[in-house]
């Protein structure tokens, strides 16, 4: 005899769910760079401490339009460069 399998409602919501977010990642891939804002909220850094950063060529930034931007992955490398422990 064949068995029934049964699809809850919890089920369908986490299949749309997961489907929805590999359409996002599809639509929105993840951005290379970040402006200071964004940058700012990402990790939690104040603006004052960007600044010195940049002044003592700690984080490299690329200024385009009068604006700053940084690359995501060169701040990842920077913030694991200065893991304790």
């Amino acid at each position: 005899m064949a068995t029934i399998d049964l699809i809850t409602k919890s089920d369908m919501i986490a299949f749309q769910n997961k489907i929805i977010d590999q359409l996002k990642a599809l639509i929105q891939p993840e951005k290379e760079f970040a402006t200071e804002a964004e940058l700012i909220s990402l990790f939690a850094f104040n603006k004052s401490t960007l600044a010195k950063m940049r002044m003592n060529n700690e984080i490299p930034y690329y200024k385009f339009g009068g604006k700053l931007f940084y690359k995501i992955g060169e701040v990842n490398k920077l913030i694991a460069r200065n893991q304790i422990g």
